[in-house]
């Protein structure tokens, strides 16, 4: 298009005779009527050539995700083909190399693509990242590390750039000499290695997340599983009961607590003492020793970071976040996410799914770090198309779960499903949907208990959003719903049970349970669970 500009504006000027009759002026505009036309195709042509690239792309990536990889090259080679100077085309060409174990090609097109840069500052960050992930898996740690430093200059808050640099730091100071022991912040009560309970490839979800406290005269530290759907300060089991030497009653007094790392906590009054569920699972499923829970009341006493990157967990002051954010302390995670205030002291946050029917839908999700799995109620699967209810024939033969219901342990269907967990509207944005038989005299006559409610929001008003890859859920109407329940209206229909296995693919999480607050780094690399 250049080289043509130039020969038209060469001929604009030979005929002297004509510019003498049409005038200067009038020559001139027909040479810039003519550049116009030009540039017009040539734009127009290069739109065409972006609109093929972008249907091989996404055709690529459909085919990567059924596991289809040669197709996924041959599509992602046709992109690269129709739009060339684009890096981000050789990004996904690059991952599929990667998982086909071409670790040549794959560094090859990242490498390319990083040179390109992509469409936008983002995309650019993008190609970097890709380079970075590349020279990771190769050993080539500083390179990676300043791959990702590439792209943060590019786009500050890329996640896949954020959660790789911090991976590439770690592996740098793990060169030097084994796992870096955790860093005290200046703002930090106590610093301790985030434990995760390991998690058997064919046990549901992921493990859970413990902090070690010292009591009374045990010389031994004790296990605690952070339970944010607890109401109660603390629980043990009977065998710690025994263990500390404490006669086993209904509740008992916890004295001269502390974290493992010194900072204290005090006493813990009416601690209850039974066995309960995840005890159970971490017995028998993960063979780990647990030795109580601790809920909310505890929670709230402290902002909490989980560093799943450093392995580390950072408790502070309540509401420290919201100071590190007015004088630039603390790092928190790059989005913020605004929570609901709920009954019993429940953090709510909006997750946004898409129906069967394409449409999005928002539901009220609750935090639930104490269950390893997510679950949605049998009302939000029926809004979403995945069941007609709970005799759904399309759902006999899908692989269940036991669960505890509001009736008990109860088989749950398991279905694939994607997440996006995003910050409330201010004022919460929830409207409050009473069942639409509502509560009538008879239902006030027969107990006076209505039919049940949920809560609705508008998906399109929710900002930000942040996306989790694919997770299998249960479908049923668990025992946390029934603390939302109402003594008049009834029970809680509908909602979704933030897991563990959604929370955990964050690499940076901070929760602030007293003011009801996220902050997050989103996951740098979607990783979809295959469906069971």
């Amino acid at each position: 298009a250049a080289a043509s500009n130039q020969t038209l504006v060469g001929m604009g000027k030979k005929p002297a005779a004509a510019a003498k009759t049409k005038g200067l002026k009038g020559g001139k505009a027909a040479v810039d009527d003519d550049e116009d036309s030009i540039l017009n195709a040539a734009l127009e042509a290069a739109s065409v050539e972006r609109g093929e690239a972008a249907t091989h792309s996404a055709k690529g990536e459909a085919c990567a995700a059924q596991g289809e990889l040669a197709q996924a090259i041959r599509h992602f080679t046709d992109a690269i083909a129709a739009d060339p100077n684009n890096g981000i085309h050789f990004v996904k060409r690059s991952a599929v190399h990667q998982k086909q174990g071409r670790g040549a090609d794959s560094l090859a097109d990242a490498k390319r693509a990083a040179a390109l840069g992509g469409a936008s500052t983002e995309e650019t960050a993008s190609c970097h990242c890709q380079l970075g992930l590349v020279l990771f898996c190769h050993g080539q740690l500083q390179a990676a590390h300043e791959a990702y430093e590439q792209g943060l200059k590019q786009y500050a808050q890329h996640a896949g750039c954020l959660q790789g640099r911090d991976e590439a730091l770690l592996a740098l100071e793990m060169q030097k000499g084994g796992h870096p022991d955790p860093v005290k912040a200046a703002d930090d009560l106590e610093v301790q290695e985030l434990l995760t309970l390991p998690t058997p490839e064919e046990v549901l979800g992921k493990g859970f997340e413990v902090v070690q406290l010292m009591v009374g005269e045990c010389t031994k530290p004790l296990s605690f599983l952070l339970a944010t759907t607890i109401t109660e300060e603390a629980i043990i089991s009977p065998n710690t009961c025994a263990m500390l030497k404490m006669p086993i009653t209904r509740t008992v007094d916890l004295t001269n607590v502390s974290f493992k790392g010194g900072q204290t906590v005090g006493d813990i009054k009416g601690c209850q003492v039974t066995s309960f569920l995840q005890l159970q699972i971490a017995t028998k499923a993960l063979k780990a020793t647990l030795h109580g829970m601790l809920g909310l009341p505890f929670l709230q006493k402290y902002d909490i970071v989980f560093d799943r990157v450093r392995k580390e967990q950072h408790f502070k002051e309540a509401n420290a976040f919201s100071e590190a954010t007015k004088t630039g302390g603390s790092r928190l995670g790059v989005t913020h996410l605004s929570g609901i205030a709920l009954p019993a002291g429940l953090l709510g946050l909006p997750v946004k799914m898409q129906s069967k029917e394409g449409t999005w839908r928002a539901f009220l999700g609750l935090v639930d770090t104490s269950s390893m799995f997510s679950t949605i109620s049998w009302q939000t699967a029926i809004e979403l198309g995945l069941a007609t209810g709970e005799e759904d024939l399309g759902l006999k033969d899908a692989v269940k779960v036991a669960g505890a219901s509001r009736t008990g342990v109860v088989e749950m269907p398991l279905v694939n499903v994607k997440m996006n967990l995003c910050s409330a509207p201010e004022g919460g944005g929830f409207k409050i949907k009473v069942d639409s038989s509502g509560i009538t005299k008879e239902d006030m006559e027969a107990g006076g208990v209505g039919k049940g409610w949920d809560a609705s929001v508008d998906a399109e008003s929710l900002n930000p959003c942040v996306e989790f890859g694919a997770v299998n859920a249960a479908i049923g109407d668990a025992l946390t719903f029934a603390m939302l329940g109402d003594s008049a209206v009834g029970s809680f229909n509908g909602g979704v049970l933030i897991g563990q296995d959604v929370l955990a693919q964050v690499p940076r999480l901070c929760l602030s349970l007293s003011a009801n607050q996220v902050w997050l780094d989103p996951p740098g690399r979607i990783v979809d669970t295959p469906a069971i």
